[in-house]
């Protein structure tokens, strides 16, 4: 992480290496259980998370890019790799330099994850909000007895 801090010109810290959420240690992914810092064997872990279908999808995807990277040599330098492993190419390299249109492109490429799809309520819907109502008054003696009688009885309900 320092030697990529050096090449990206950014002053090296050690929540690189040591992640934290909101100033606390960051466990690691639920996959993996609990980790400290960077997991040195994530790489070999992929095939506990991912299905055979997945894993052979990205190969199917990568195999070109793959095929033309010298994997024993880091840091990759890109730009020696040909222009058509790349999406889109042409395009990225003639506009990256211009801060209006990479805004414009990351606008519209993010555009699509907020939009909803506005449909008839269906029955589902409407008993979903009555469950939620129903788990919310069953639970009411609950939350009482965990505001007022702390240490009593059970107190982890996951």
């Amino acid at each position: 992480m320092s030697t990529m801090s050096d090449l990206l010109g950014l002053e090296y810290e050690d929540t690189l290496i040591n992640p934290t959420i909101s100033g606390k240690p960051w466990l690691g992914n639920s996959h993996y259980g609990p980790v400290k810092g960077i997991s040195k064997n994530i790489s070999k872990n992929y095939d506990k998370v991912l299905t055979e279908n997945e894993i052979e999808h990205i190969k199917n995807k990568t195999n070109k890019l793959i095929d033309n990277i010298d994997l024993s040599k880091t840091p990759i330098n890109l730009l020696e790799l040909p222009d058509n492993l790349f999406y889109d190419y042409s395009r990225h390299k003639r506009y990256f330099s211009d801060e209006e249109k990479i805004v414009l492109y990351s606008a519209l490429n993010n555009s699509i994850k907020r939009r909803g799809i506005i449909k008839k309520v269906t029955l589902y819907s409407v008993l979903a909000i009555v469950f939620s109502l129903i788990v919310r008054i069953i639970h009411i003696p609950r939350l009482l007895k965990l505001r007022y009688s702390k240490g009593l009885g059970k107190q982890n309900y996951t």
